[in-house]
């Protein structure tokens, strides 16, 4: 089971049910992006926070500190989600243009990222099977038991 700790779990279940997506794909593509660090950056992609949101796309005119956020990251990135299932018609592509960005989905489709959508999918089965759930006490971001 993944355990989370409670301010993550929270953002996630409320974010997921608001944007009406599944709460496991939500967690599968936090922890495919981040591992479910709250502060990861990454310098080379412009990621930040739990969804490694791209300051050049889902991220754009916010400032790289407010991405940090646990509920600002998980709200802006559960939207992009939605956005790009919308946009694409499938979870599977979705996640595939989430990780791309729309213009280099519709530039390449799955074609540009399979190994990504893969492990999402992978990581959602695993979480859905042995469940998400929350740290008591919360003395860790995240912990898989």
């Amino acid at each position: 089971m993944l355990r989370l700790h409670p301010e993550i779990y929270a953002a996630v279940v409320i974010e997921s049910q608001a944007q009406k997506l599944d709460p496991y794909l939500v967690g599968a593509v936090m922890m495919c992006e981040s591992a479910g660090q709250p502060n990861a950056v990454d310098k080379e992609r412009c990621g930040f926070g739990l969804m490694q949101l791209d300051v050049r796309g889902a991220g754009a005119n916010i400032a790289p500190m407010l991405l940090l956020d646990i509920a600002n990251n998980v709200r802006l990135g559960t939207a992009f989600l939605a956005e790009c299932i919308d946009h694409t018609g499938s979870e599977a592509d979705g996640v595939s243009a989430y990780n791309q960005g729309l213009g280099g989905w519709m530039e390449r489709g799955q074609a540009g990222n399979p190994a990504y959508v893969e492990a999402v999918l992978t990581m959602r089965q695993t979480l859905a099977s042995g469940g998400m759930g929350r740290i008591e006490p919360p003395d860790l971001w995240v912990r898989w038991e």
